[in-house]
Parts: C-alpha cells; sequence; structure tokens
C-alpha cells in the first residue's frame, strides 16, 4: 500500500528534469512579451518624412515615413 501511494505522489510531482523546461518556457514566453511592448511604444507617427527625427535611427540610416509611421532605412 505504501509503495502504491509513493508511486502516486512521484506521477504528481514535476520531475527534476522538467523544471528547466518549465523555467525555458517562462523566459522565453516574457521575452517575447517585453519585447513586443518595447518596440510597440517606439512607434513615431508622421504625415511626412521630415515629421521623423534622426535621433531616433542607427548610424548610417535615414527616417522615412511609411504608411503613417517614421521607420528607419
Amino acid at each position: 500500500m505504501i509503495k502504491l501511494v509513493s508511486i502516486y505522489y512521484m506521477q504528481k510531482k514535476l520531475n527534476m528534469s522538467q523544471i528547466p523546461n518549465l523555467f525555458f518556457a517562462l523566459i522565453t514566453f516574457l521575452y517575447v512579451f517585453l519585447d513586443e511592448t518595447k518596440y510597440s511604444s517606439k512607434k513615431l507617427f508622421c504625415e511626412n518624412s521630415s515629421d521623423c527625427p534622426r535621433s531616433s535611427c542607427y548610424p548610417f540610416s535615414s527616417p522615412i515615413c511609411i504608411t503613417d509611421i517614421c521607420r528607419c532605412i
């Protein structure tokens, strides 16, 4: 009887090999969510290319207004 209870208890728990998978899934989900929120807040709306600030782009790229959003090309 004790052996059956211990086997049932071991099957309910997370195994040691499943714990890293849980952390990997959690970190992956959080990275995707936080990365998306970071880029969604950087959208600069414009009417023409002169509305886009040059400081929003990396060096050697220029800001251009495409579909009312500033993009670096």
